[in-house]
């Protein structure tokens, strides 16, 4: 037999609200000697206060039970890495 240890309810930008959020990058790019060839690597970073995702929750114990709410705010970050390669010569 199954017991409920966990039950939760989320929503998922529930009014397709379109968020606008400023990207921070970093970037070092290095060319391979005389060669039409170039090396990247960077970070960019991501950030909101919109919050895309909203909802409740509850933890199942023994003898209890747990609720609360959350909110999830957008925040991506990410690695860059790679080569160009340029058509024309600079």
């Amino acid at each position: 037999p199954g017991e409920l240890l966990f039950d939760s309810e989320l929503t998922i930008n529930d009014a397709n609200d379109i968020a606008f959020a400023p990207e921070i990058q970093l970037a070092y790019r290095r060319t391979l000697g005389q060669s039409r060839w170039k090396l990247f690597l960077g970070t960019s970073v991501v950030v909101s206060r919109f919050e895309s995702a909203q909802g409740t929750f509850q933890i199942f114990g023994d003898n209890e039970v747990r609720s609360g709410t959350l909110q999830k705010r957008w925040l991506k970050a990410g690695l860059n890495l790679g080569a160009q390669y340029a058509l024309a010569k600079p």
